[in-house]
């Protein structure tokens, strides 16, 4: 089997399907469209892919978590769905996916809601945590983008809060926040976007509002005091910049953060090897465009998330 892109593509109410083994050549497989029922693709936003499934989630008038049957790539298979206001997924963003349990930004209502997905048939409500602003009162939530979810702990890009805010989902049923850190001055975390995480650090795509973006790079060790460590910030190319104005989302293979960048229409590449001293290494741009998100998985690899909206 080949490897395959599998892209949520808002414009079209689709999730589509693309067969990458020549990267040169890529080329259409499937898809599967439509808002409302029976296929529940309402702006798609993001997908994740694991197993024999996709999992999209959708922030127009469905708000919604969909599920889709994969295993013949040419013709995806709507499995099942859950949806609405009353199931706390108002705007629904990025969906993270781990163990029994789907993890979705809902972007409007400042909540990341937990959904127990063992039977895709009928995926149910566990557990969510809401607020903006400080504990008490809050917990640093205002506009969740996308969740990052590693061992007892998920990892929110809060886009409105311009932070990195970290929960304790030990218990799926009644998540509890941990820690949070805010952008500095000089907007290292402006309007968070895209979060991966590996080893002691957290990787952060910041769109800013400003003629900048920004990768930065955090050190969670302690989830309840998460510091900035460093980042690379800068739109257009080299020297004057780095080809990140706008950067959405990234992932982490080897030494290596793949980042889009949607006011740059860029795939940037940057070297962190050295996570203090992160360095430009390469970028491809296009036309303009509105990128959002893609998953790539290859044969080997249940899961690679990469980077880029469609």
């Amino acid at each position: 089997m080949p490897p395959y892109a599998y892209v949520a593509c808002i414009a079209d109410d689709a999730l589509t399907i693309i067969d990458i083994g020549n990267p040169a050549a890529p080329v259409f497989t499937g898809g599967i469209q439509g808002p409302g029922v029976p296929n529940w693709l309402d702006s798609p936003r993001s997908v994740f892919v694991r197993g024999i499934y996709a999992y999209v989630s959708s922030s127009g008038a469905a708000d919604s978590l969909s599920i889709f049957n994969i295993s013949n790539p040419a013709a995806p298979i709507f499995v099942g769905n859950i949806r609405g206001a009353g199931e706390l997924l108002s705007g629904a963003r990025g969906a993270f996916i781990l163990g029994n349990y789907a993890y979705v930004c809902a972007y409007d209502i400042d909540i990341l809601t937990i959904i127990d997905i063992s039977n895709p048939v009928t995926p149910v409500r566990m557990g969510h945590i809401a607020g903006a602003g400080a504990p008490p009162g809050g917990n640093w939530l205002w506009g969740p983008e996308r969740a990052f979810v590693r061992g007892n702990y998920a990892y929110v890009a809060v886009y409105s809060e311009n932070a990195l805010t970290i929960i304790n989902v030990s218990n799926p049923a009644i998540p509890t926040f941990a820690g949070s850190v805010q952008t500095d001055a000089a907007g290292w975390l402006s309007r968070a976007a895209g979060v991966f995480v590996r080893g002691n650090y957290a990787y952060v795509a910041a769109t800013s509002l400003g003629a900048s973006g920004f990768l930065t790079i955090i050190d969670i060790s302690n989830p309840a005091a998460p510091a900035l460590v460093s980042t690379i910030q800068g739109a257009g190319a080299p020297p004057g910049g780095n080809w990140l104005r706008g950067a959405c989302d990234v992932i982490i293979r080897d030494n290596y953060a793949y980042v889009v960048a949607t006011t740059d229409t860029a795939l940037t590449i940057i070297d962190i090897s050295n996570p203090l001293v992160p360095v430009f290494t390469g970028s491809i741009q296009g036309a303009a465009g509105f990128e959002i998100s893609i998953m790539v998985r290859k044969p080997e690899a249940p899961r690679d998330v990469a980077a880029t909206y469609a």
